[in-house]
C-alpha cells in the first residue's frame, strides 16, 4: 500500500477497501447462500425440546407436591419449580409466535430472546443448585432437563447462523465502521503511517472471504474476524491520536459513553452559532444512541428502568439496585452499586448526586437530552410501554413491565408480567386480576418511588378492596415488595409468607399498619425490611430471628408490657449478616434485662440508629423506662456510624465511649434533651451533625478537643451554639462547618 504525507490512507486505502466489501455483498445472492431447504425440520426440533422442558416441569411440580413434607423445604422447592415453569411457559411462548412469524428479522429477533432465556435459565439453576435446590430436584432428573436445554441453545445457535440477516448486519456494521474511519483520519491528518499497516490483514481477510466457495455458516466466522480486525484498527487511533472511541468509529467497539460524547461535541467548528448548536445536538444524539446500544445486555436493561421516571427528578440509588434486584439484573447489593457505579461514573449516562458532607453517591438525576434517549430505546426494544414523552400508557396487558401512571388503567396483565411499578398512580384499586396466576411476577413496586422530593399530600397513594392483598401470596416468584407510604393498611396478611424467595421487603410510612404479619418469619430469603415511620406499629412479630439472611432491618419496635410473645432484641444475636439496624423505643416500651446489651454482640453491624420516642424525665410515668432505656446499652467496636434521635437525658451517654467505638467515624445526634456532646477525647468522628438540641450548651474548646479529627461538622437548630463557626481556626485544614 502507497501513502502521502496528507490523506494516504483516506485516498489510497479506504475506496478500494469499501468496494471489496460491496463485492461480499452480492455474494449473498449466489447459490451458496440460498435459504436453507430445513428451516421447518429445526423449528420443529426446537418445539420438541421445549414440550419436553414443559412436561418436565410439570411433572416435577407433581411430585413436590406429594413429596415434599417439610413446610420450609416445600416452599423452596415449590418457588424454584414454579420459576422454571415461568420461564419454560415464557420460551413455550416465544416458540409459537417463532411458527407464526413470516418476517425474517422477526423470526432471528425471536430466536435471540429465546436464546437469551435460556441462558438465563441454565445460569439460574447453576447459581441456585448449592442452597435452593438441596439435591431434592437433581434426584429427580436435573441432569436431562440440562441437557435439554443445552441442545434447545445448540438448536437456536444453528438458526441464528444459518440466517442471511445475520450475516448482512454483520457487514452493514463493517462497512459503516471503515467509512467512519475516513472522518477520523480527516481530523487527525498525520501520522497516519502507525496505523497503516492494520489495513493489510483487513485486506487479506476479505480477499480471501471473496476467492473462497464457502457455506453461510463460514461466511459468518471469517466476518466476524474482520469485524474484530477492523475493531483493533478502532482502539488503534484512538490510543496514536488520543481521539475517544466515539470520535473514531460509530462502532461499539470502543463503548463510548456520554462522558466521550460530551468531549466530542465540544470542540469548536467555525459555524455559525444556530447551526453550529443544531449540528451539535444532531451529534450527540446520535453518539448517545450508540453508546447506549453498545452496552451489555445488563447495563443497558438498568439504564433503561431510569426511563420510566419523570424528568428531573432524583432517584434513590437504593430504590434503583432493589428493582434491580427483583427482576434479577444484580444478585446483591454490592454488585448494584458497581452497576451504578459504571453507568454514573464511567459512563456518564446519569448524573450522581452525594450529599455535602459524603463522597458517596446516594441519588441520581438523568439529564433531559439522554433521557429523552432511554425512552425512544425502551419504546423500541418494547423494554416499556411509554408514550413518545416517557409517559407510561397505563395499558397493563402490552408489556412483561406494567407502570401505573395518573389516570384509570386497563383492567388485566399478562400471564408473564414480571413487574408492576406505580410511577404516579394516586389511588390503586385492587382486584381479583391482581395477584391470582401472576407466578412470573417478581417486582411489585406499590408504593411512592419518591424520596428527595416527597410531599405527603401531592404525593399520597391510597389502597382500595386492600383485603384484596392477602391474594399476593401466589405470587411465589416475588423478590421485591414495596408497599411504602401506601394508607390504608392495617395489616400485613399472612400469606406475604408464601412469597419464599422475597429479597425486599419495604413498607416504610406505611402510617395505618398496626399489625405484622407473624408468617414472617416464613421469608427465608429476606435481606431487607423497613417499617420505619410506622407509628402505629407497637411490636416486631416473634421469629425474625430465624430471618438469617437479613442485612438491613430499619424500624425495630422495641416491644412494651401487654405484648404478648413479641420479637425481642436478644433474637438478633442470630443475624450473622446484619450490618444496618434501626430501632424505636416507644413511651410504653419495656426493655427486658439486658435487651439493650445484644447490639455488641452484633459483629458485621455497622450502622445503628436508636430513636427514642415520648420518653421524658419530666413525667413521673416515664421517668423510670427512660432512665432504664438511656443506660443499659452495649455497642460493638466495629460501628462506623451512629445516630441517636430524642435522647431524653442531659447527659451525654457513657456508653458512647471513644476507648470503645474505635471505629466510629459519624456522629449524628438529632433533637433530645442533651446539653452536651462528651468530654472523653480520643474520638475518631470526621462528620458530626447537631440538629435541633436546643438545649444544647457546648463550647468549642472542648468540641475542638473532644472530636480533633473532625472533617464535617453540621449546626442547625442548636441556638445556644451559635459562635461554633468562628471555631474552625483550631481545626485540621480541612474541617468544614455548615450551619442552618
Amino acid at each position: 500500500m502507497s501513502s502521502t504525507p496528507s490523506g494516504g490512507i483516506v485516498r489510497d486505502v479506504l475506496p478500494p477497501l469499501l468496494k471489496r466489501l460491496d463485492a461480499v455483498g452480492q455474494l449473498f445472492f449466489g447459490p451458496n447462500f440460498a435459504p436453507e431447504p430445513d428451516t421447518d425440520g429445526v423449528l420443529e426440533m426446537i418445539g420438541k425440546e421445549i414440550k419436553y422442558l414443559d412436561y418436565w416441569c410439570r411433572e416435577t411440580w407433581e411430585m413436590i407436591l406429594h413429596e415434599a413434607k417439610d413446610p420450609q423445604n416445600n416452599c423452596l422447592h415449590g418457588y424454584l419449580s414454579s420459576s422454571l415453569s415461568a420461564r419454560v411457559d415464557h420460551l413455550r411462548q416465544l416458540q409459537i409466535a417463532l411458527m407464526a412469524s413470516q418476517d425474517r428479522v422477526e423470526t432471528l429477533r425471536l430466536v435471540e430472546e429465546m436464546r437469551g432465556e435460556v441462558d438465563e435459565l441454565l445460569e439460574e439453576i447453576a447459581r441456585d443448585m448449592g442452597n435452593k435446590l438441596s439435591g431434592f430436584l437433581k434426584d429427580r432428573g436435573l441432569e436431562p432437563f440440562q441437557a435439554h436445554l443445552m441442545r434447545l441453545r445448540m438448536l437456536l445457535s444453528d438458526t441464528i447462523t444459518r440466517d442471511l440477516s445475520e450475516a448482512k448486519i454483520l457487514l452493514a456494521k463493517i462497512r459503516g465502521d471503515v467509512a467512519s474511519f475516513e472522518d477520523a483520519f480527516h481530523e487527525i491528518n498525520q501520522s497516519q503511517k502507525a496505523v497503516e499497516g492494520l489495513f493489510g490483514t483487513v485486506e487479506q481477510l476479505v480477499d480471501d472471504l471473496l476467492s473462497a466457495d464457502d457455506s453461510l455458516k463460514r461466511l459468518v466466522s471469517k466476518l466476524s474476524s474482520v469485524d474484530r480486525q477492523v475493531a483493533v484498527i478502532a482502539g488503534r487511533i484512538g490510543e496514536s491520536f488520543r481521539l475517544s472511541p466515539a470520535e473514531v468509529t460509530t462502532t461499539t467497539a470502543g463503548r463510548p459513553g456520554a462522558h466521550q460524547v460530551a468531549a466530542a461535541m465540544s470542540k469548536p467548528t467555525g459555524l455559525p452559532p444556530q447551526q453550529q448548536l443544531a449540528d451539535e445536538w444532531c451529534g450527540v444524539q446520535h453518539h448517545l444512541r450508540l453508546a447506549i446500544n453498545s452496552l451489555d445486555t445488563r447495563l443497558k436493561r438498568c439504564l433503561l428502568c431510569l426511563a420510566v421516571f419523570p424528568e428531573n427528578t432524583v432517584v434513590k440509588k437504593r430504590l434503583l439496585i432493589h428493582w434491580w434486584i427483583g427482576e434479577g439484573m444484580v444478585k446483591s447489593v454490592p454488585e448494584g452499586k458497581e452497576v451504578f457505579d459504571q453507568l454514573a461514573v464511567d459512563r456518564g449516562f446519569i448524573a450522581p448526586l452525594a450529599r455535602p458532607s459524603c463522597d458517596r453517591f446516594h441519588s441520581c438525576m438523568v439529564p433531559p437530552w439522554v433521557r429523552r434517549l432511554l425512552v425512544s430505546s425502551a419504546r423500541s426494544s418494547a423494554f416499556l410501554d411509554l408514550d413518545a414523552r416517557g409517559n407510561p400508557k397505563n395499558s397493563l396487558a402490552r408489556m412483561r413491565r406494567a407502570c401505573l401512571s395518573a389516570g384509570k388503567p386497563s383492567h388485566g396483565f399478562r400471564a408473564d408480567v414480571h413487574t408492576i411499578y406505580n410511577v404516579d398512580q394516586r389511588y390503586i384499586v385492587l382486584d381479583q386480576t391482581w395477584f391470582k396466576g401472576l407466578e412470573a411476577l417478581s417486582t411489585l413496586q406499590l408504593g411512592t418511588w419518591r424520596d428527595h422530593d416527597y410531599d405527603p399530600v401531592a404525593h399520597h397513594i391510597e389502597l382500595t378492596n386492600e383485603a384484596l392483598l392477602r391474594d399476593v401470596g401466589a405470587c411465589r416468584n416475588l423478590r421485591y415488595l414495596s408497599l411504602r407510604g401506601i394508607s390504608r393498611i392495617d395489616v400485613l396478611p399472612d400469606s406475604v409468607g408464601k412469597l419464599c424467595n422475597l429479597v425486599i421487603l419495604d413498607l416504610r410510612s406505611c402510617h395505618n399498619l398496626v399489625v405484622l404479619s407473624k408468617e414472617i418469619k416464613s421469608l427465608v430469603s429476606l435481606e431487607y425490611l423497613d417499617v420505619s415511620g410506622c407509628y402505629l406499629l407497637a411490636e416486631m412479630p416473634k421469629g425474625i430471628g430465624k430471618l438469617t439472611k437479613l442485612q438491613v432491618i430499619k424500624g425495630f419496635v422495641v416491644a412494651n408490657s401487654n405484648s404478648k410473645d413479641p420479637c425481642r432484641l436478644n433474637e438478633m444475636r442470630n443475624l450473622t449478616n446484619l450490618r444496618k439496624l434501626s430501632v424505636v423505643i416507644g413511651a410504653t416500651a419495656r426493655p427486658e434485662e439486658g435487651e439493650l446489651r445484644v447490639f455488641a454482640d452484633l459483629g458485621a453491624l455497622l450502622t445503628l440508629t436508636v430513636t427514642w420516642g415520648g420518653l421524658t424525665l419530666e413525667k413521673a410515668a416515664t421517668r423510670s423506662t427512660a432512665a432504664a432505656a438511656c443506660t443499659a446499652f452495649a455497642l460493638p467496636p466495629g460501628l462506623n456510624k451512629l445516630e441517636l434521635r430524642c435522647y431524653p437525658l442531659p447527659e451525654f451517654p457513657s456508653w458512647a465511649d471513644p476507648d470503645v467505638l474505635t471505629s466510629l467515624k459519624k456522629l449524628y445526634i438529632r433533637g433530645g434533651m442533651l446539653r452536651a456532646l462528651g468530654e472523653n477525647s480520643g474520638w475518631k468522628v470526621q462528620i458530626l451533625r447537631a440538629r435541633f438540641l436546643k438545649h444544647l450548651n457546648y463550647s468549642s474548646s472542648v468540641l475542638r478537643s473532644t472530636y480533633s479529627e473532625l472533617k464535617w461538622l453540621e449546626v442547625c437548630g442548636c441556638v445556644n451554639v451559635q459562635p461554633w463557626p468562628a471555631c474552625d481556626n483550631g481545626l485540621p485544614n480541612t474541617f468544614q462547618i455548615h450551619v442552618c
